[in-house]
């Protein structure tokens, strides 16, 4: 009977099984939505297991752990993902979700083998940038990770940048919440500018979104 079960697992493995894998996905997605990311992560790896090592299912694992704060094995199901992917939409959001990773800084405190990280994550974010130069997460994110590395010059410049392309028009690119989107993004900087005690830049950062919120439709007039 041993020698059976053995058999048929090797069956479905050998043979690829999406039926399994796509259980086990469907598994991570209920697993990563109530927030229970390690549980998310060991089903998102069976599924890659199950369908040949689905990139997207890779993606999905490396997330679910770097949200679980196992940030080395986020960057190896990250690698692996990269490695496999074929498809330049899936390419772009494995790459942001490892530059997210190698920026974060509770990923980098204390870890001297991480410390090319911040470095690495700055320059991906540069590349990303360069096929979509009017994003204004990526700058924002950039911004925030060159302060991080002692650049206030550059993190200056990228969340200006960022303020001038937080506008609906732009953002709707990639959200479906667009005027959402650009005010999230204002906010975030508007905080930072804040936290390091620059009045005057959040002050004009607050002009940019008090223009948004002028312009948010009233639900209650036709």
């Amino acid at each position: 009977m041993k020698k059976f079960i053995l058999f048929s697992f090797l069956f479905l493995t050998l043979n690829g099984c999406s039926w399994v894998g796509e259980a086990f996905n469907q598994k991570g997605v209920a697993a990563f939505h109530q927030n229970r990311y390690p549980q998310a992560a060991r089903d998102f790896h069976w599924a890659a297991f199950f369908q040949n090592q689905d990139p997207v299912n890779l993606n999905d694992e490396g997330y679910a752990l770097y949200l679980a704060k196992d940030y080395d094995g986020a960057d190896r199901a990250f690698q692996k993902a990269g490695a496999l992917s074929k498809d330049q939409k899936l390419t772009f959001q494995i790459q942001l979700n490892q530059a997210l990773l190698y920026c974060d800084s509770a990923a980098l405190l204390g870890r001297p083998a991480r410390k090319d990280w911040l470095p690495k994550g700055i320059v991906i974010f540069q590349k990303l940038l360069q096929s979509d130069p009017d994003n204004a997460e990526l700058h924002m994110r950039l911004g925030f990770a060159d302060f991080q590395n002692s650049n206030p010059g550059g993190g200056f410049l990228e969340l200006d940048q960022a303020c001038r392309w937080a506008t609906p028009q732009q953002v709707a690119r990639y959200t479906a919440d667009p005027l959402g989107g650009s005010l999230l993004i204002l906010r975030q900087i508007q905080a930072f500018y804040v936290k390091i005690r620059y009045f005057k830049k959040a002050d004009e950062v607050q002009s940019a979104i008090s223009r948004l919120e002028k312009a948010k439709p009233n639900p209650g007039h036709a």
